[in-house]
């Protein structure tokens, strides 16, 4: 068969089939409207199912009545629900004996006083008892004719008492602990109205002192004196750097004259001396009551060799 012959053949095909149906638009529009009456009544029935739904997952709170600020839990399993846990991490390690949290400790910037004390000052013990000693024995040490009496200040309360005495802490140098005495006491003759001023100060071996000795150690470091000449006056083999003329001033706790010696092992001792007491209402001496060598004799006495 050729291609004409298999399109006759098709064609006479077409020609023998029954014709089809008329066309019914009735017929057509009353089908489409009964198809538009059964979706809607599907789509009714989906949401009167998802409502029931919704209600019974609801019911179950309301009834039960979650409290303010809770949050509703859903009807169901509490397996299933559950939001999965957590497990929560391990706190660091610290080390056995620190408080977490804690600060760190301070380093502590007091002061460090020996023997318990609350300042500089030793106020009871060895040391206090050593700087009342050494006031004693400065009147014990004055030469004939003059004598360390206690006195009260006329007109100048405010200023304290006039004989004092002190113990003090200076510093630890090389695992040495120097300390400094000092005494003061007025110096009369008896009988007589004039009062004078005695001075010591010991400060103990390892002290920072300017070094030097005799009028090395005066020139120095002068205090308590002001100004005067220096000569070295030898007692016992031991030269002693003796200051006079020098300026006195109650104000600066200056004096007329003094005596420096330093021990061999390192000890130095200063004596000052004054005409008058300075502020104590009471009148002074005409001249200074110690010479010279009196003074060198003072400061190499060796009840003053403090330790």
């Amino acid at each position: 068969m050729n291609e004409h012959e298999l399109r006759s053949a098709m064609r006479d095909a077409v020609v023998a089939s029954s014709p089809p149906p008329p066309m019914d638009a009735g017929a057509a529009l009353d089908r489409g409207r009964r198809a538009r009456r059964r979706r809607k009544a599907t789509w009714g029935a989906s949401l009167a199912v998802v409502g029931i739904a919704v209600g019974a997952v609801l019911a179950p709170n309301l009834v039960g009545g979650a409290g303010r600020g809770e949050a509703p839990v859903a009807s169901g399993s509490s397996e299933d629900t559950r939001p999965p846990s957590v497990t929560p991490a391990a706190p660091p390690s610290q080390p056995v004996g620190v408080t977490r949290g804690a600060p760190p400790p301070a380093a502590s910037t007091r002061p460090s006083w020996p023997d318990g004390q609350t300042d500089r000052t030793a106020t009871r013990g060895p040391r206090a008892d050593r700087a009342r000693g050494l006031l004693d024995d400065l009147r014990a040490a004055l030469p004939a004719g003059l004598a360390g009496e206690d006195r009260e200040r006329i007109g100048h309360p405010d200023h304290g008492p006039m004989t004092r005495h002190q113990g003090q802490y200076a510093d630890t140098v090389d695992g040495v602990e120097v300390w400094e005495y000092t005494a003061t006491t007025p110096v009369v003759r008896p009988g007589e109205p004039a009062v004078a001023e005695l001075w010591i100060q010991v400060e103990t071996r390892g002290n920072n002192r300017v070094g030097g000795e005799a009028c090395e150690a005066a020139t120095r470091h002068p205090h308590p004196l002001s100004g005067g000449g220096c000569e070295v006056v030898e007692v016992d083999g031991k030269r002693v750097g003796v200051v006079t003329g020098a300026v006195a001033d109650p104000v600066r706790n200056t004096y007329d004259a003094g005596a420096f010696y330093r021990h061999p092992d390192g000890t130095l001792v200063m004596i000052g001396v004054s005409k008058a007491f300075g502020e104590s209402g009471h009148p002074g001496m005409a001249s200074v009551p110690l010479d010279g060598r009196q003074l060198a004799a003072l400061a190499v006495d060796p009840r003053f060799h403090l330790g």
